[in-house]
């Protein structure tokens, strides 16, 4: 508790004095390396700023105790501030252009603020004692009255900022933390001792071994551990299938086992690849996202524009065939199941129809993914598409059109905005494989004269030079690609893709890498349904299509067709197989939809993996809402910790004297113990005294005092009223023989409503009288 007298603070003073101004030390060291990290500007210089102000805030609070010095003060500062505002403002404009600087960094973007105004380092400077002024004189006043919430805001302000921002820093944390672990304890404890400069030291001496240990390597490690929890969080919230997600060190897991992960079922029997993790630029051995700075500058609000003119690239194919109308294509209902794949995914074919759901949507210009909170497991599509292999599409250009409507001059308008993004962003080469790209598809006479002839080219190249494995061989600490192409030259679809795509681009064909699973009109069944496992998981190439959109093109060996049965597909009339509506009973269709399910071993460990994560799972998102609870619980007792520590120096010390007396009931109360003036005295001291709580005789002299000024109406003298003062205490910090329960109670229940409506019945009443 936070109950002294008057007295025993003034002998206590200078000492609190000496600390407030240390632990405002501390607290504004931190706040200068996360500043000096912002701004670029000397440490040493902010320092000794820093240090002077809180110098003068400190002599000012010393010295000036009147009411007109302390306005005469302001009103200097004031007139100060008005007079260098060009410069505040300025230099405001400079601190914002440096975190949009950092900002740039950290999340690759390309987001600018138009200034006209010119920020020199004297504004920066005259800015930054301003602000320093702000700061210190914040944390300065927190800190003396000792309002940990608003200290506590503060401190989660600039750790989520560095973090956000990319400059976290041990030490700024450290720091921080160490200043307001002292805060904590002071006002615990109300009193400096040396047991609590014993704790201080040592979590000092704790807090410089651990910063000297990980302060080289701040950002590599949140990182790490943010890259970590986001995995453990994603996997939690949609399952986990065998699909790399871009990452070529895992590329050998993407065929691992033979669960079961997708159900489906169509009407038409054809080829359907169906489209999942997309990946645009390769980055250490990973297939990533496009900057954001790509969607920005002179692309800036082109996605919005573009959805706006309802123009989607998930089902621009679809669109296209709309108004080509060269091609009649009949409509098809594909229906899939997600039994055991990554439900974050919506897995769709390039074929399909308008999609009206409110679940899933559409990321930037690649795929499709769930809105949901653990995201979809069933749904369907309407698709349009030929049993056709992408290459030998007969394309029409629809800008060419005699007299073309309404809509498909705005499909053409939008086409064309993004196709010049498309050719920006999705051609460039990763400059360490160039040369090994140059090298292998430039080694005989080729003639580019469009995309089939490109696929073919690289289809031929790969096949005469690269061995096709289920299992790749990762390579530690080295660029899995070029491994792949200088030296094993052996490994499985997901390194032959991502050759593949390299290869597209530098041919001026537009590409990205793209995950999902493969299902083959082989294997469906007479209905039209195919169960596929994680053998079916498939990476594959997607190219730009002018006009038409991304379209998938395989370059894996044993997944495309040759040479001789693309010219027979194209001499044959390629109609669709339609799915029997007969009920196909046979034994090799039941055998297909029970794959996987052969070994009751197997499916057992599956089980029992699956209630581990239901498990992990349940328990996770319980200790979120656990944590948010003590959080709330926390911020609930500071709040009424700060009223009741205002209302009782705000109280004369009669009325202290009745709060000192409401909160011994409440604190005995919590410990079983019912506590009421003149009534089982003896007893309660005995049981106090088994409890180990009191020493002998200690509840009887308190009681007799509260008896005194209750039913004697008498004021209590000083050393009397410091005798229930320092039983307070007492009783509060007192752990011993305590449950847990009772320690929560205690820490959480002790302030509350209750406890000031009974001061104020207590005060409204006016004496000395005692409620009954």
């Amino acid at each position: 508790m936070q109950l002294l007298t008057k007295n025993a603070k003034k002998t206590v003073n200078q000492k609190v004095n000496i600390y407030h101004f240390i632990l405002n030390l501390i607290w504004i060291a931190g706040f200068l390396f996360f500043y000096q990290s912002i701004t670029g500007l000397n440490i040493s210089y902010l320092g000794i700023i820093s240090l002077a102000i809180l110098s003068l805030y400190t002599l000012i609070d010393y010295m000036m105790h009147s009411k007109k010095s302390k306005i005469m003060i302001s009103v200097i500062a004031l007139i100060v501030i008005i007079l260098f505002i060009p410069f505040i403002y300025r230099g405001l404009l400079g601190l914002v252009q440096c975190i949009i600087h950092l900002y740039n960094i950290k999340y690759e973007d390309a987001f600018n603020l138009t200034m006209t105004i010119q920020t020199s380092n004297l504004d920066m400077m005259i800015f930054t004692l301003f602000f320093l002024l702000l700061i210190c004189y914040y944390v300065y006043r927190c800190i003396k009255n000792r309002s940990l919430i608003f200290i506590h805001i503060l401190f989660f302000i600039v750790i989520f900022a560095s973090m956000w921002l990319g400059v976290f820093s041990y030490i700024v944390m450290g720091l921080m933390t160490l200043s307001q672990v002292g805060l904590w304890i002071m006002n615990y404890n109300d009193f400096i001792s040396w047991r609590i400069r014993i704790w201080l030291m040592s979590f000092m001496a704790v807090f410089i071994a651990l910063t000297s240990i990980f302060s080289y390597r701040d950002e590599q490690t949140i990182g790490i551990i943010k890259n970590m929890t986001a995995s453990k969080i994603d996997t939690l919230r949609y399952g986990e299938d065998t699909l790399p997600k871009g990452d070529l060190t895992q590329a050998t897991n993407i065929h691992l086992d033979d669960e079961i992960r997708l159900k489906v079922s169509t009407l038409q029997i054809k080829d359907f690849y169906l489209k999942g993790y997309v990946g645009s630029r390769l980055v250490d051995n990973k297939w990533t996202d496009l900057k954001r700075a790509d969607y920005n500058g002179n692309h800036q609000g082109m996605l919005n524009w573009l959805e706006n003119k309802g123009f989607y690239t998930t089902q621009q194919f679809n669109q296209y065939l709309s108004y080509d109308h060269s091609q009649d294509i009949k409509s098809n209902e594909l229906t899939i199941e997600n039994v055991a794949a990554n439900r974050k995914y919506y897995y769709a074919p390039y074929s399909i129809d308008y999609l009206s759901r409110k679940n899933v949507t559409q990321v930037k210009d690649q795929n499709l993914v769930s809105t949901t909170l653990f995201g979809s497991d069933n749904y369907d599509y309407q698709e349009y598409s030929q049993n056709l292999p992408c290459e030998l599409l007969n394309t029409t250009d629809l800008t060419k059109q005699a007299h073309p409507s309404k809509k498909l001059v705005k499909y053409n308008k939008s086409e064309n905005i993004y196709r010049q993004f498309v050719y920006d962003k999705y051609l460039d080469v990763d400059h360490s494989l160039l040369s090994s790209i140059q090298s292998l598809f430039d080694q005989q006479q080729f003639k580019n004269t469009g995309i089939y002839s490109v696929s073919q080219h690289i289809r031929s190249i790969l096949s005469q030079n690269m061995t096709y494995s289920e299992k790749s061989i990762h390579h530690k600490n080295k660029n899995e690609l070029l491994a792949f192409l200088n030296e094993t030259r052996q490994g499985n679809d997901v390194l032959f893709a991502s050759v593949g795509v390299e290869a597209f681009r530098y041919y001026g064909i537009p590409a990205r890498y793209v995950e999902g699973y493969l299902a083959k009109s082989s294997s469906f069944n007479k209905q039209g349904k195919v169960t596929l496992t994680s053998k079916n998981a498939h990476a594959w190439v997607e190219v730009y299509f002018d006009g038409i959109g991304w379209m998938p093109i395989d370059v894996t060996p044993g997944y495309y067709y040759d040479t001789y049965a693309l010219m027979s597909m194209l001499d044959q009339s390629q109609g669709v197989k339609e799915a029997s509506a007969k009920k196909d009973d046979s034994k090799k269709a039941k055998a297909v939809d029970n794959q996987g399910s052969s070994s009751v071993i197997k499916q057992a460990k599956k089980v029992i993996q699956k209630l581990e994560n239901i498990f992990i799972g349940f328990a996770f998102f319980l200790g979120i809402i656990l944590i948010i609870f003590v959080i709330i619980l926390e911020m609930r007792r500071t709040l009424y910790q700060m009223k009741l520590y205002r209302l009782y120096r705000q109280s004369s010390q009669d009325q202290q004297t009745r709060i000192l007396y409401l909160i011994i009931k409440q604190i005995l109360a919590i410990y079983g113990v019912e506590c009421y003036v003149g009534w089982k005295d003896q007893e309660n001291d005995q049981l106090l005294l088994h409890k180990q709580m009191i020493h002998e005789g200690e509840y009887l002299r308190v009681i007799h005092l509260l008896e005194k000024f209750f039913y004697g109406e008498k004021s209590l003298e000083v050393y009397e009223f410091n005798i229930i003062s320092r039983f307070v205490e007492t009783l509060y910090q007192h752990k011993k023989n305590v449950s847990l329960y009772q320690k929560c109670k205690l820490h959480f229940v002790l302030v509350s409503k209750k406890l000031f409506k009974q001061i104020d019945n207590m005060n409204n009443k006016g004496g000395k009288q005692l409620e009954k």
